[in-house]
């Protein structure tokens, strides 16, 4: 059974600034991760909660494996870069979890220069990681779409494709459809 143990003033008031920033930017991972950390670390959750996993799941909606890559892709973080200012997200840093320590810095590093002055994805990362080029995503806009299956659908005048209903006196035409694409 879980007995509450009191904070003291201090512990109470570094998590209150903790739950603070969770609150504040889930989708910033590294503060949360910090938040996290500190809170799991010194067992701020005591109070209303009997473990780390309840508090995250009751306070926080928040799996405890989900909790865990915030505060492991904090740590990652803390080793590739003196400073934790960077637009990063937690999916970039995930793939450098393949990597022994020593070679997270560098492969980091790589994935910035092959980036070349655009924001870093996690697939720069996970080329880096994989030691393969990083393929351009080929996008092919001259077929018909597959639409679950078909190759020809209705379509109306905005281009939306529908289903053409029938009632029980009339029967559908048995007229081929007309194709996704006008051209």
């Amino acid at each position: 059974m879980h007995m509450p143990q009191d904070l003291t003033i201090q512990e109470q008031e570094i998590l209150r600034s903790c739950e603070e920033l969770i609150k504040q930017g889930l989708e910033t991972f590294y503060v949360v991760g910090r938040a996290l950390m500190t809170i799991r670390d010194q067992r701020l959750y005591r109070v209303e909660y009997s473990n780390f996993e309840s508090y995250c799941r009751e306070r926080w909606d928040m799996t405890r494996r989900h909790a865990y890559r915030f505060i492991t892709a904090t740590s990652i973080v803390d080793g590739i870069t003196p400073t934790a200012v960077m637009r990063t997200h937690e999916s970039q840093i995930r793939p450098l979890l393949k990597l022994p320590d020593t070679k997270r810095r560098q492969a980091w590093e790589d994935a910035i220069a092959l980036a070349a002055d655009k924001r870093v994805t996690a697939r720069h990362v996970e080329a880096i990681v994989h030691g393969v080029p990083l393929q351009p995503r080929v996008r092919n806009f001259c077929y018909p779409l597959d639409f679950r299956g078909l190759k020809y659908a209705p379509i109306n005048e905005q281009g939306v494709v529908f289903r053409l209903l029938t009632t029980s006196t009339q029967q559908e035409s048995p007229s081929p459809p007309a194709p996704l694409h006008p051209y």
